[in-house]
């Protein structure tokens, strides 16, 4: 059980991210829309396999190098030799795939054979692009979520992730080789801390948003895969497990987080708050309120109330 709260600390936003699709590269911000649900257009596509199963550089490290950006609700895909792919959110009467992630079954839609021939002929395999229309809920783990009705898109299991910089630089130092915060594809990267800080950290207060820590980030094999050219890296998980693993786990780096609006100013930049930029967000939940877009900036001083 998390203690009582001792002291504050502050650092500041070194780096935001959106991953318009799921296991793709990323996207680096200046400036980010956040809602309860996440940073607006994050992680709301991904791809299968012929069977339907989700399919990320776990198993395909090369999908690190196909440049995907989030445009007002669209995603454009490009990749070295290849015409840019746009992808527009499928109509209401697209074929249904059937898949999951992580446990959490979900229908999505089929972006059309085109893209699926696009991204088969960079991968060199048959996949297929998949998109998580509005209406379709998926709920954090009930275990970590403060709120009890946090929702997430298709990210593995919470709508923020955060890393230190300080950390990113400890765990190269260990490693040997050089080492960026885009191999754990956080969203937001911060500044001004101590290696491992983050461990203490129960609340994150930056511009009009309260961000809870819900629990530590769990690591696969993807911290090992160059998110520049899609190809791995010797070193970095040996030395991801000697300074972060756990008897019988995966290592632990970064920390999960859900967010809620705290009184503030609308962002003014005319961005809709949904998650998808496409307007309204189902908001069955009762989240609407939280729902409201609030935007959050590179160089934002960040306050940390840390836990005993």
């Amino acid at each position: 059980m998390a203690g009582p709260i001792l002291d504050t600390d502050r650092g500041v936003v070194s780096e935001l991210w959106r991953y318009p699709v799921k296991s793709l590269r990323g996207e680096r911000l200046d400036h980010a829309i956040l809602t309860a649900t996440g940073i607006q257009g994050d992680r709301l596509w991904m791809l299968v396999d012929a069977s339907g199963d989700m399919v990320t550089q776990r198993t395909t490290p090369v999908l690190a190098s196909i440049e995907a950006r989030w445009i007002s609700g669209r995603i454009v895909l490009e990749y070295p030799g290849m015409d840019p792919l746009l992808l527009l959110p499928p109509a209401g009467d697209a074929p249904v795939v059937n898949t999951a992630v992580w446990g959490s079954a979900m229908p999505l839609c089929d972006a059309s054979d085109a893209a699926a021939s696009w991204i088969s002929a960079v991968v060199g395999q048959p996949l297929r692009m998949v998109h998580m229309p509005r209406g379709v809920v998926r709920r954090v783990n009930p275990r970590f979520d403060p709120f009890g009705d946090t929702q997430v898109g298709l990210a593995d299991g919470y709508p923020i992730t955060i890393v230190s910089t300080a950390s990113v630089q400890a765990l190269a130092e260990v490693a040997g080789v050089a080492i960026t915060p885009d191999r754990f594809r956080a969203n937001i990267v911060v500044d001004g801390f101590e290696p491992w800080d983050e461990d203490t950290w129960q609340t994150l207060i930056v511009g009009c948003w309260k961000i809870t820590v819900t629990k530590p980030c769990e690591r696969c094999s993807v911290p090992g895969v160059d998110q520049q050219t899609g190809r791995k890296t010797p070193g970095v998980l040996k030395a991801l497990h000697a300074l972060r693993g756990q008897a019988g786990g995966a290592p632990l780096f970064g920390i999960n987080a859900v967010a809620r609006l705290i009184d503030g100013p609308d962002d003014r930049r005319g961005n809709p708050g949904s998650r998808d930029g496409q307007g309204d967000q189902d908001t069955s939940s009762g989240q609407k309120a939280n729902l409201r877009p609030a935007g959050i900036d590179v160089g934002d001083t960040m306050t940390v109330l840390v836990r005993s």
